[in-house]
């Protein structure tokens, strides 16, 4: 509902327009929430998590105020994700090789340097390292890439699929 508001105001800005919402007033009302969701409730952790471990690392040096753990450091986002789910991202990150163990005193492995030097999650980070491993380099950059792309066959959202007379 927010971002639909925010989006109505870009109509006009440099010339005359108007804004054409793709919902009802109906779901508009009803269905949409008033906010949306921060972003580090409803994406994966696992990348996150590495970055912060590898943040905490470079700011253990610098001073008694500055977070030790990733925890620590995610723990002091505006909108922190659950400590449940950081704790399991970091099961996921011990799980892939990322880290050393599933603890917050694990080090970054060379697998999860790998994972933060790569644009892509770490998950397809290990295959493209293990096709490197195996001597099959191109063939796991290749997949790592069709893995990473949606699915052009799905099916819309049941949501947004709903009889024609309401749109007209």
């Amino acid at each position: 509902c927010a971002s639909a508001k925010q989006r109505s105001g870009r109509a006009g800005r440099t010339r005359p327009g108007i804004c054409l919402r793709l919902f009802t007033r109906d779901f508009h009302d009803k269905v949409m929430a008033p906010f949306d969701l921060p972003e580090s409730a409803s994406m994966p952790l696992d990348r996150l998590y590495l970055q912060s471990k590898q943040l905490a690392e470079k700011l253990a040096g610098q001073g008694n105020n500055m977070p030790r753990t990733a925890q620590q450091v995610i723990q002091q986002m505006l909108q922190a994700p659950d400590t449940a789910r950081i704790a399991q991202a970091r099961g996921a990150n011990a799980d892939l090789g990322s880290i050393g163990f599933d603890d917050e005193s694990a080090g970054i492995t060379n697998l999860g340097h790998l994972c933060l030097q790569l644009p892509i999650e770490p998950k397809l980070a290990r295959l493209v390292w293990l096709g490197v491993l195996w001597g099959l380099a191109a063939d796991a950059v290749v997949l790592a890439c069709v893995l990473s792309a949606n699915d052009p066959f799905s099916a819309p959202s049941p949501l947004f699929i709903r009889s024609e007379h309401e749109f007209v």
